[in-house]
C-alpha cells in the first residue's frame, strides 16, 4: 500500500508533467475518497487502487484533473543496487517502445513502483519480466492505427543503429515528414518518400536544440561543409525518437536512410556529430574552425544504386 502520510501538492502543469513521466499521483488523503492517477499510452487514468496495473481505470481528460499530490519520491528512495540494475537494463535499449511512452526517467520510476508492488526480492530476471510485461500492450499499439496513421515502431541493434522500423509505412513519411532517432550516441535520420539531400560533402554535423518560430523543443541539423550557407534542417520535437536524453557537447555519428533503400544501406554517414543547445534557432553558435583539407567522412550508396530524385 502506498504511503499517503507525506503529500506534496502539485500545480496543474506540474501534475501533468509528473504523470507523463511515469509517476502515480493521488487526489487527497481521505481514506474514503482516495483516487490514484497514472498515464499510459497517451491517456490519463484514475482508479481506486494503487495496485491497479497501468492502463486500468477510468480515462480522465487533462482539463478535468483535480488538485493532485505526489506522495513519495519513488526513484530517489530506491535501493542503489536496484537502481543500478534498472539503469543498466534501460541503457541496453531493449525496450524502445515502453521508453517512448514514458520517457527514460519516467520509466525508471514506473519500474520501481511495479517492483515494490510485486513484494518479492528483486533480481535482474524480475526486472526483465516486468519490462517485458510493459512491452506487450505497447507492441499491440504499434500495429493499430489512429486517424489512418500507423504508430511509429523502432527497434535497435546493440550499437544504437536501427534494426527495424515501420517508418516508411506511416502516413507521416508519405506526407514528407522526416524523423530523427537517437540511441547510444547514434543518430539515424529517416528521409520520407520524395525527399533527397544534396550535401554529402559536409565534414561535421551540428544538432542543436532550441525554440524555432515560437515553438519550443525544436531541433536544427547543420551540415557544416565549410561554406557560409550550410544545409540546415529544422524538426519539431514530435519528429524525434530519443531513447536516452542527449547531453550538451555529446559526440556521436549520424546515419541517413532514404525511402529508396530503407535500412538495407545508408544514404550518407557522418562520423563527427556534436549535440548542443541554444535559446533560439537558427543557431548563432560559432562553428569551429575547419580544416579545409579534411576529407568528408561520408559514404554514398554503392554503384548500381541510384538515389531517389526529389519530386
Amino acid at each position: 500500500m502506498a504511503d499517503l502520510t507525506n503529500l506534496t501538492p502539485l500545480t496543474h502543469e506540474d501534475a501533468i508533467k509528473a504523470l507523463k513521466s511515469g509517476e502515480r499521483l493521488v487526489n487527497n488523503i481521505q481514506s474514503s475518497d482516495i483516487l490514484h492517477y497514472h498515464y499510459f499510452q497517451g491517456k490519463i487514468y484514475k482508479s481506486y487502487s494503487y495496485v491497479d496495473p497501468i492502463g486500468d481505470g477510468n480515462v480522465i481528460e487533462e482539463n478535468e484533473l483535480p488538485q493532485l499530490y505526489r506522495f513519495c519520491e519513488i526513484w530517489n528512495n530506491a535501493d542503489e543496487e536496484l537502481k543500478n540494475i534498472i539503469t543498466q537494463l534501460l541503457d541496453s535499449g531493449n525496450y524502445p517502445k515502453s521508453i517512448k511512452k514514458f520517457e527514460y526517467d519516467g520509466l525508471k520510476t514506473l519500474v520501481i513502483q511495479m517492483i515494490y508492488l510485486n513484494d518479492k526480492p528483486f533480481t535482474k530476471k524480475l526486472v526483465e519480466a516486468i519490462l517485458s510485461e510493459m512491452e506487450e500492450p505497447a507492441q499491440e499499439a504499434d500495429t493499430s492505427t489512429e486517424n489512418n496513421e500507423n504508430y511509429l515502431s523502432i527497434s535497435f541493434k546493440k550499437d544504437g543503429k536501427i534494426s527495424a522500423t515501420n517508418y516508411w509505412e506511416c502516413i507521416s513519411s508519405k506526407n514528407g515528414i522526416l524523423h530523427l532517432v537517437h540511441h547510444l550516441g547514434t543518430y539515424s535520420l529517416l528521409l520520407p518518400y520524395g525527399m533527397d539531400l544534396d550535401d554529402g560533402n559536409a565534414f561535421k554535423i551540428y544538432i542543436t536544440r532550441g525554440t524555432y518560430q515560437g515553438k519550443k523543443d525544436c531541433f536544427e541539423i547543420v551540415f557544416d561543409n565549410g561554406t557560409d550557407n550550410p544545409l540546415r534542417l529544422f524538426l519539431h520535437h514530435s519528429q524525434l525518437t530519443v531513447v536516452k536524453p542527449m547531453e550538451k557537447g555529446q559526440k556521436g555519428q549520424l546515419y541517413i536512410y532514404s525511402a529508396h533503400s530503407k535500412l538495407d544501406m545508408f544514404y550518407y554517414s557522418f562520423k563527427d556529430v556534436c549535440y548542443r543547445e541554444t535559446d533560439t534557432l537558427p543557431s548563432t553558435l560559432n562553428i569551429q574552425e575547419k580544416n579545409k583539407t579534411t576529407k568528408p567522412k561520408t559514404k554514398s550508396i554503392p554503384k548500381g544504386k541510384q538515389r531517389p530524385k526529389s519530386k
